[in-house]
């Protein structure tokens, strides 16, 4: 039995400055310790040149801040310092230079500057920049560009990205590098999984990408689709600033860029995600557990349109599971934790003093009448006298938290013989910087896998999620960045006050309240593959899967809230949506496989297959309003329908059926012809349209430099 477990931290995000603990405790210390007692300690890199060798210091003080340390340092020494973000630079007065302590002129400080690119020519953000044998360096952003301070005896530019191959550069005089960078040639496995078959790296013509899941989870072990984005070259997030930390926000990504179109769900623009050989969400691949992934495949070229048509327009991202290694009993337990603290910083906003001033400068307490000015005067003196009192409410501070996440996963594998099984389990939590909002995810799997002695192979693996979630009843953050500092969120009894002043709804009042906004999400998933080698060259694989998906979505809006403070009938206020859904996808695959090696090198496959797959989706929606009390928060509460509303429902009903024939022919590893040839044809009608097929071919590739043509 062995028990290995992981437990891995992000750093918090905020900035070092000002809260560096640093605690130094030397008698008669040189310059050169000091100074690196403090990198040591922090995330600062100083610049300077060597000419305070003479330098004595004795220093004793525990926790204190990067300012505090240097001036206690440095404070009565001939020396000068300036942070610049996080470098400290180190001069000495004009008033010592030429004295004994200065034996050389500190040399200035330099940058290098350019842009990382791969050899088609696109920009690589994320990519490590070093200085070869230091700690210093940065990484380039989202249009590839890195900038870098030099100190005089750096020599050499490290550049490192997963996925391609490592970078030397020698700086020299140059005051601006440009690289480009090569993928790695050596893929996971050296293989490339299509979702249909498995080929040699070296016979496979198409573009495609391989990560482990090792390598994912050393980027980001807590985001999935993060680390995808940021170890896949062409493949972008998209960031969504205005959903901050929302944990309930589907991320959307791109591989073959943005189309001319657009809706609100995102599969416009979104590639087709495979698991298993199965087409999954891009919720399943958001909620997905790390863990369990072996290998993840991008392919970005028409040889995905080969195997999966026009589904393909916008990329394929394949996703391979663990497999069971061995019979032995294994016990692993996982637990990947971070941390995420708001960041105010970015935002500039009035005191009261101050925004209560801007408004009299701008005439809002001048009238035209004197009936009007008299309220107005009598308004502005009673906000000027809150602001004498002290009045400076940090509202963006109500709604805020420090955010975490925590994934627990328990893996128990083992077997006897010729079987093998699996049994997991999972559990994981999220919750953002803003209060009352999370994301819970609870799964639960079973694997079994069966080897005969005939080369026939059985795997089935059965698993059951649900995904909880909840927004924040706080609203949105913006709200809270627009509220006037000079009003107090409580009266003088500890009550929240309901409106503000100018006519402000109060929106801690407002996250009080019953409303709500939730949903779940459930989902059983069965797949079922059988291998059967029937010799060297001969190989039959199928894939089959089943899922039933279930969801419900609540959205309560109270009766007290101020979207209703305008309504007089009790019988309108208050408002209750709810949306159901559940659906059924069955689809399978059969794929033939042969593949002869001749002596020479040179080497002959082909695969044929067919693929089937049928989706049913049905879902129903309706809402009532006029709700009598905040705590009457169930439907059957409510008084109606709104006005010319009633109950609505859906149905998505889709099936289609498809074929693909793929031939490689490799001479002696140098030459490479190929062809491929694919045929959907879909079994539902299309609204009032024929019946609907595809037809795909791809040409000859010579010397791995193809001509490709479709049709």
């Amino acid at each position: 039995m062995k028990l290995t477990v992981l437990i891995m931290l992000c750093s918090l995000l905020v900035s070092a400055r000002g809260l560096s603990q640093i605690t130094i405790k030397q008698k008669n210390a040189s310059f050169q310790t000091i100074v690196r007692e403090i990198e040591a300690q922090t995330d600062y890199v100083f610049f300077y040149k060597n000419v305070f060798s003479d330098v004595s210091i004795t220093v004793d003080f525990k926790n204190v801040s990067i300012e505090y340390a240097l001036k206690t340092c440095f404070g009565n020494k001939p020396i000068e310092y300036k942070i610049i973000d996080k470098t400290v630079v180190i001069t000495e007065p004009k008033a010592y230079k030429g004295s004994k302590i200065n034996s050389s002129l500190i040399s200035q400080l330099n940058e290098v500057r350019g842009k990382v690119s791969d050899v088609k020519g696109e920009p690589l953000p994320g990519v490590s920049v070093s200085i070869k044998g230091t700690k210093r360096g940065t990484v380039t952003d989202e249009n590839g560009n890195y900038s870098l301070k030099l100190q005089s005896d750096d020599k050499t530019l490290v550049f490192t990205f997963i996925g391609m191959m490592p970078k030397e550069v020698n700086i020299g005089q140059s005051e601006t590098i440009n690289v480009t960078m090569e993928e790695s040639a050596i893929s996971t496995k050296e293989v490339v999984v299509t979702g249909f078959h498995t080929k040699r790296q070296s016979s496979f013509t198409g573009s495609a990408i391989t990560i482990t899941g090792e390598q994912l989870k050393a980027i980001s072990p807590t985001n999935l689709v993060q680390a995808l984005s940021m170890s896949t070259p062409g493949l972008a997030m998209v960031e969504e600033k205005t959903a901050g930390s929302n944990p309930n926000r589907l991320p959307e990504i791109l591989v073959r860029g943005v189309t001319s179109f657009s809706n609100d769900n995102q599969t416009v623009n979104q590639p087709l995600i495979v698991r298993d050989g199965t087409i999954i969400s891009m919720q399943d691949l958001y909620d997905m557990n790390i863990n369990e992934i072996a290998t993840v495949t991008v392919l970005k070229d028409a040889s995905a349109a080969a195997l999966y048509g026009a589904r393909a327009a916008n990329g394929v991202i394949i996703i391979e599971r663990n497999k069971i290694t061995d019979g032995k009993m294994k016990i692993n337990y996982n637990v990947t934790s971070s941390i995420q603290s708001p960041d105010f910083s970015d935002y500039n906003i009035l005191n009261s003093a101050d925004k209560l001033e801007y408004e009299r400068l701008a005439g809002l307490y001048t009238g035209t009448e004197n009936s009007l000015q008299y309220q107005l005067d009598s308004l502005y003196n009673i906000r000027f006298k809150e602001v004498s009192r002290g009045v400076n409410t940090d509202w963006m501070s109500k709604p805020a938290r420090i955010g975490y996440s925590l994934d627990q996963s328990l893996r128990l594998s083992g077997g006897a013989g010729s079987t093998r099984y699996e049994l997991n389990g999972r559990y994981g939590s999220v919750e953002g910087v803003m209060k009352g909002d999370f994301r819970k995810r609870y799964g639960l799997g079973f694997v079994l896998e069966y080897y005969m002695p005939n080369g026939l192979t059985f795997s089935n693996r059965a698993s059951f999620s649900q995904v909880n979630a909840k927004a924040s009843p706080y609203g949105s953050f913006s709200t809270y960045t627009e509220v006037n500092p000079y009003d107090r969120a409580y009266d003088q009894f500890g009550e929240l006050i309901k409106t503000l002043s100018w006519d402000q709804e109060n929106p801690l009042y407002e996250a009080q309240l019953g409303s709500f906004n939730k949903d779940m999400t459930q989902a059983f998933s069965n797949d079922f593959d059988a291998r059967w080698a029937l010799s060297n060259q001969w190989r039959v694989t199928s894939h089959w899967n089943l899922t039933l998906n279930n969801g419900s979505t609540e959205l309560y809006n109270s009766p007290l809230s101020g979207a209703f403070k305008d309504e007089i009938d009790p019988a309108k206020r208050g408002l209750m949506s709810i949306t159901n859904n559940k659906g059924i996808n069955y689809s399978g695959n059969l794929v033939v496989s042969y593949n002869k090696l001749f002596g020479n090198g040179s080497l002959v496959s082909a695969n044929v297959g067919a693929n089937l797959n049928h989706t049913d989706l049905k879902g129903g929606s309706f809402r009532g309003m006029g709700f009598y009390s905040d705590a009457l928060r169930s439907i059957n509460f409510a008084s109606s329908y709104p006005s010319g509303e009633r109950p609505g429902g859906y149905q998505d009903l889709s099936a289609d059926v498809g074929g693909f024939l793929n031939l490689n022919y490799m001479y002696k590893n140098r030459l490479t012809v190929f062809t491929r040839f694919q045929v959907l044809q879909s079994l539902v009608p299309i609204t009032d349209m024929d019946i609907f097929g595809l037809l795909a071919w791809d040409g000859i590739c010579i010397m791995k430099k193809c001509s490709k043509t479709n049709g």
